[in-house]
C-alpha cells in the first residue's frame, strides 16, 4: 500500500474542533427568545435576569432550599466539583493484578490473605 500524502484525516490535531467556552448556536437563540418572553412578560424594562432572579428570591425565602441553590450559584457562580480518591492514610491506591489458572497448568496468584481482624493489610506470613 502506498504511503499517503497531503492533509491528514482523523485523529487530534492543533486547533481542530470547537474552541472552549463557545456554545452552540441554536442554544444561544434558544435563550435570546426565552429572555425575550420573559422581558416580555413582565412588560417593566428588567432583564429576564432580575426577574428570575427575584423569582428565586421569593421562592427562597419562603423556605425552599433549591431556589437558594439556584440563586447562590447564579449571583456566585456554580462552585467546582472535584473527588479526590487516595489509598490509606492519603496515599496511592494500591493495584493488585490477579491472573487465573493459565492453560499450562501453572498455579494461580491468588491475594495475600486479610488479617483476622478485617483490616486493609495483607496477613504476614
Amino acid at each position: 500500500m502506498a504511503k499517503r500524502t497531503g492533509k491528514p484525516r482523523g485523529g487530534a490535531r492543533a486547533g481542530a474542533g470547537r474552541p472552549k467556552g463557545v456554545s452552540n448556536a441554536k442554544t444561544e437563540e434558544r435563550r435570546r427568545e426565552t429572555a425575550a418572553a420573559i422581558e416580555d412578560h413582565f412588560k417593566d424594562g428588567h432583564s429576564a435576569e432580575y426577574h428570575i432572579c427575584q423569582i428565586l428570591l421569593k421562592a427562597a425565602s419562603a423556605g425552599d432550599v433549591q431556589a437558594a441553590i439556584h440563586l447562590d450559584n447564579r449571583l456566585q457562580g456554580r462552585p467546582r466539583e472535584s473527588l479526590e480518591v487516595t489509598g490509606p492514610g492519603g496515599g496511592p491506591i494500591e493495584q493488585r493484578i490477579f491472573r487465573s489458572r493459565l492453560s499450562s497448568g501453572a498455579p494461580a496468584l491468588a491475594p495475600p490473605p486479610l488479617p483476622p481482624d478485617g483490616g486493609d493489610e495483607p496477613a504476614e506470613g
